[in-house]
């Protein structure tokens, strides 16, 4: 964690200086540089990635194993959904939703725009650096692979299918992604092609994803957390 938060921190100097289209073009060649860096490391298996054959430990805890690793990944998803919930609701959560939605107004009122986009980018290398030790941890082996623009472009597209404007949206668009994935292979080999449809769709009617602010879906959310 400590070491992508790090990396987010490099990065993002520079990434976070440009916007747009500017802004995708520069993290995907981050990315790129990143992927061939280990690609290149023969040492840990190279492209064909490195089999984990020792047990994992965590200081003097050992990895668990089956139904108790699978309580142990529900336990990290609902903690960091609760506390990215509270960081939303926070006064800098406040801040990162005004520079959004007007950057140059933020910056006139003397907020340090680039200063809590860093922060919020350390924030999501935090989380996403506890997914990727689960998923080394479940499958016991990594991947070069899993650095790639291909699956940069999968998580881009379950965040659009879910939408960003809850804190479960991205989780929504794993489960309909992973699930649209099964049933679309299901019936042809060419799955890709009624996927993309989708997710096109999704786009034009559902600007803001499946549980978009204004989708039934988060509608019943809202209610479901209020009463709840």
């Amino acid at each position: 964690m400590i070491c992508c938060v790090l990396l987010a921190f490099i990065t993002g100097l520079v990434c976070l200086r440009a916007s747009g289209i500017y802004f995708i073009m520069i993290t995907l060649a981050f990315n790129q540089m990143i992927f061939y860096y280990f690609v290149a490391l023969e040492r840990y298996g190279g492209e064909d990635g490195l089999q984990i054959l020792s047990p994992l430990h965590f200081g003097p805890f050992a990895a668990p194993k089956g139904v108790a690793f699978y309580y142990v990944c529900w336990g990290a998803l609902c903690t960091s959904l609760l506390l990215l919930r509270q960081v939303i609701s926070s006064r800098f959560g406040i801040v990162l939703r005004a520079i959004s939605q007007n950057e140059r107004r933020a910056i006139a009122l003397g907020v340090p725009a680039l200063r809590y986009k860093i922060a919020a980018l350390a924030i999501s290398a935090a989380v996403t650096s506890i997914a990727g030790a689960l998923l080394a941890t479940n499958q016991k082996f990594v991947s070069p692979a899993d650095l790639s623009w291909i699956r940069s472009a999968d998580l881009v597209i379950i965040v659009v299918l879910g939408g960003i404007s809850l804190v479960w949206g991205p989780v929504i668009g794993a489960i309909a992604f992973f699930l649209a994935e099964l049933l679309l292979s299901s019936w042809t080999i060419h799955w890709q092609l009624p996927f993309g449809i989708l997710v096109i769709l999704v786009g034009i009617f559902l600007k803001e994803g499946i549980i978009s602010s204004g989708s039934p879906a988060a509608a019943w959310t809202r209610r479901r957390t209020r009463h709840g």
